[in-house]
């Protein structure tokens, strides 16, 4: 959340999306969908919104997969963290 917060102080500077992407470090599409989320609902656009569906993972198999994405190793850094950390 306080990544998507980010947003709403450069947005009120009148500041482009664009920008704002490229000072937070966010993906232009990430900043759109969180300022247009924050002009329509408020501050609980910001909030996640409710999943639709069953879960993929329970709750040991995500904490693995998120002790992966820590690893030191070039090759589980690259493997994992580029699906998550991709701009």
């Amino acid at each position: 959340m306080r990544l998507r917060a980010q947003v709403v102080p450069h947005a009120a500077r009148g500041r482009s999306n664009a920008r704002i992407a490229r000072e937070t470090g966010l993906h232009l599409y990430t900043v759109r969908t969180w300022r247009g989320r924050f002009a329509e609902h408020g501050l609980p656009g910001l909030t996640d919104r409710k999943r639709t569906g069953p879960r993929v993972f329970n709750a040991l198999q995500t904490a693995r997969v998120a002790a992966l994405t820590w690893c030191p190793t070039i090759q589980n850094a690259y493997r994992f963290g580029s699906m998550t950390n991709h701009r």
